[in-house]
């Protein structure tokens, strides 16, 4: 297990985020698994709390996985919602999933991306950061739906007939 890799890595993430402005720490809570937590701007005023941790899985490759909050304190009403339109909308993620997690009462979109023993620090850090922004891409669009529903606003019924959809 090469733990300096995977401490390299998460520290060049950090400092990348760091110097585009966007709020980071380091999380420890996971021993032999170094993470970083941040807060992504998506919409103004609406950011979403991403926590990322490195994890070593032998000789071939690591995974570095991606968990995103997009919406918390959730309600029953609003889980439920939710959760109809995961079902619907993970048909057209492209990395990842959409899911609710009903123990912290949160939405959330997941996402493990696979690094290559072969690459160094410096490259899943690209790498990682490019996945990154190609899952904020993902979720700002939905942001409003997802913040509505969580809300209360209106039912996943009611979105899909607002935008035409059977």
């Amino acid at each position: 297990m090469d733990m300096e890799r995977a401490a390299q890595t998460i520290q060049l993430l950090e400092a990348s985020l760091r110097e585009q402005g966007i709020q980071t720490a380091f999380d420890e809570s996971i021993p032999d698994r170094p993470g970083l937590r941040t807060l992504l701007p998506i919409q103004e005023g609406k950011p979403v709390r991403m926590e990322l941790h490195y994890v070593p899985c032998g000789e071939l490759f690591d995974v570095l996985q991606l968990y995103t909050v997009i919406a918390g304190d959730l309600n029953e009403q609003a889980l439920r919602e939710l959760d109809l339109a995961a079902h619907t909308w993970n048909f057209s993620v492209f990395l990842g999933s959409l899911a609710i997690r009903r123990d912290l009462r949160q939405f959330y979109h997941r996402y493990c991306l696979v690094l290559s023993r072969h690459l160094s620090a410096g490259e899943c850090a690209v790498m990682s950061e490019s996945v990154l922004v190609s899952i904020l891409k993902y979720i700002a669009p939905l942001q409003e739906d997802i913040l509505a529903l969580a809300g209360g606003v209106m039912t996943f019924e009611q979105l899909q007939e607002k935008q035409g959809q059977p």
